[in-house]
Protein backbone atom coordinates (compact mmCIF):
# COMPACT_ATOMS: atom_id res chain seq x y z
CA UNK A 1 0.00 0.00 0.00
CA UNK A 2 1.51 3.47 -1.50
CA UNK A 3 1.34 6.43 1.30
CA UNK A 4 1.30 9.87 0.39
CA UNK A 5 4.77 11.73 1.35
CA UNK A 6 3.74 15.01 0.58
CA UNK A 7 4.82 17.34 3.20
CA UNK A 8 2.54 20.16 4.53
CA UNK A 9 4.24 23.11 2.61
CA UNK A 10 3.83 21.15 -0.75
CA UNK A 11 -0.71 20.72 -0.06
CA UNK A 12 -2.80 22.70 -2.33
CA UNK A 13 -3.21 26.34 -0.90
CA UNK A 14 -5.78 27.70 0.93
CA UNK A 15 -8.42 30.06 0.31
CA UNK A 16 -6.61 32.11 2.36
CA UNK A 17 -3.63 32.32 0.19
CA UNK A 18 -5.21 32.22 -3.06
CA UNK A 19 -7.06 35.55 -2.36
CA UNK A 20 -3.90 36.81 -1.14
CA UNK A 21 -2.51 35.65 -4.67
CA UNK A 22 -5.56 36.37 -6.93
CA UNK A 23 -7.53 38.94 -5.16
CA UNK A 24 -7.81 40.88 -1.85
CA UNK A 25 -11.35 40.46 -0.16
CA UNK A 26 -12.46 43.08 2.18
CA UNK A 27 -14.74 42.11 5.31
CA UNK A 28 -17.83 43.39 5.22
CA UNK A 29 -19.48 46.75 7.41
CA UNK A 30 -20.25 45.41 10.73
CA UNK A 31 -18.07 43.05 10.43
CA UNK A 32 -14.58 42.29 12.56
CA UNK A 33 -11.70 40.85 10.05
CA UNK A 34 -9.90 37.75 12.03
CA UNK A 35 -6.29 37.57 11.30
CA UNK A 36 -4.14 34.93 12.89
CA UNK A 37 -7.26 33.09 13.48
CA UNK A 38 -6.85 28.89 13.68
CA UNK A 39 -9.20 28.92 10.90
CA UNK A 40 -7.43 30.52 8.23
CA UNK A 41 -10.59 30.24 5.99
CA UNK A 42 -12.75 32.44 8.21
CA UNK A 43 -12.65 35.94 6.71
CA UNK A 44 -14.48 37.76 9.64
CA UNK A 45 -16.90 37.48 12.96
CA UNK A 46 -19.59 39.36 14.67
CA UNK A 47 -21.33 38.98 17.50
CA UNK A 48 -25.56 39.22 18.40
CA UNK A 49 -27.10 39.44 21.67
CA UNK A 50 -30.53 37.55 20.84
CA UNK A 51 -32.08 37.92 24.33
CA UNK A 52 -32.37 39.29 27.51
CA UNK A 53 -31.26 36.56 29.39
CA UNK A 54 -27.71 36.38 27.81
CA UNK A 55 -28.14 34.71 24.83
CA UNK A 56 -26.01 34.77 21.84
CA UNK A 57 -25.29 34.50 18.62
CA UNK A 58 -21.69 34.29 16.91
CA UNK A 59 -21.43 34.15 13.17
CA UNK A 60 -18.17 33.53 11.34
CA UNK A 61 -18.25 33.90 7.21
CA UNK A 62 -15.88 31.32 5.71
CA UNK A 63 -14.49 31.56 2.12
CA UNK A 64 -13.49 28.26 1.17
CA UNK A 65 -11.36 27.40 -1.80
CA UNK A 66 -13.22 24.67 -4.17
CA UNK A 67 -9.80 24.10 -5.79
CA UNK A 68 -10.62 26.29 -9.05
CA UNK A 69 -11.44 29.72 -10.16
CA UNK A 70 -14.85 29.38 -7.47
CA UNK A 71 -15.29 29.59 -3.42
CA UNK A 72 -18.02 29.05 -1.13
CA UNK A 73 -18.69 32.30 0.78
CA UNK A 74 -20.67 30.48 4.12
CA UNK A 75 -22.12 31.88 7.50
CA UNK A 76 -22.16 29.68 10.04
CA UNK A 77 -23.89 30.30 13.35
CA UNK A 78 -22.60 29.46 17.11
CA UNK A 79 -25.26 29.86 20.07
CA UNK A 80 -24.25 30.43 23.16
CA UNK A 81 -24.97 28.88 25.32
CA UNK A 82 -24.58 25.43 23.25
CA UNK A 83 -27.18 23.60 25.82
CA UNK A 84 -30.09 26.33 24.89
CA UNK A 85 -32.79 25.52 22.56
CA UNK A 86 -32.81 28.41 19.92
CA UNK A 87 -36.40 27.23 19.28
CA UNK A 88 -37.32 28.58 22.71
CA UNK A 89 -36.00 32.10 21.41
CA UNK A 90 -38.01 34.38 18.91
CA UNK A 91 -36.31 35.49 15.94
CA UNK A 92 -34.36 32.02 15.72
CA UNK A 93 -34.86 31.23 11.76
CA UNK A 94 -31.22 31.96 11.07
CA UNK A 95 -30.77 32.65 7.12
CA UNK A 96 -29.22 29.89 5.55
CA UNK A 97 -26.18 31.87 3.33
CA UNK A 98 -24.36 29.29 1.35
CA UNK A 99 -23.07 29.88 -1.83
CA UNK A 100 -20.85 29.46 -4.31
CA UNK A 101 -19.26 32.10 -6.82
CA UNK A 102 -16.64 32.49 -9.21
CA UNK A 103 -12.69 34.73 -7.50
CA UNK A 104 -14.37 37.38 -9.62
CA UNK A 105 -17.70 37.32 -7.82
CA UNK A 106 -16.39 36.84 -3.63
CA UNK A 107 -16.43 40.22 -2.94
CA UNK A 108 -19.86 41.08 -3.45
CA UNK A 109 -20.72 37.57 -2.36
CA UNK A 110 -19.18 38.16 0.66
CA UNK A 111 -20.89 42.12 0.75
CA UNK A 112 -24.54 40.46 0.33
CA UNK A 113 -23.88 37.55 3.02
CA UNK A 114 -22.47 40.33 5.16
CA UNK A 115 -25.73 42.59 4.93
CA UNK A 116 -28.04 39.85 4.90
CA UNK A 117 -26.71 38.30 7.81
CA UNK A 118 -26.51 41.53 10.24
CA UNK A 119 -29.91 42.81 8.72
CA UNK A 120 -31.64 39.29 10.11
CA UNK A 121 -29.77 40.01 13.17
CA UNK A 122 -30.51 43.47 13.62
CA UNK A 123 -34.12 43.14 13.01
CA UNK A 124 -37.01 43.36 16.14
CA UNK A 125 -37.97 39.57 17.52
CA UNK A 126 -41.17 40.04 16.53
CA UNK A 127 -41.33 39.55 12.72
CA UNK A 128 -44.63 39.15 12.31
CA UNK A 129 -45.64 42.99 13.09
Amino acid sequence: MATSTQSPKQQTPTITSLIHMAITLDVPDGWRELHGSEYPDILAQTDSLRSDDGVHLTAFLWVRDHGTDAVDVVIEEEWTPTDIDPSEYANTAVPVIDMTVTLGEAQRAVDDAGDAWLSWAQTPDDRSA
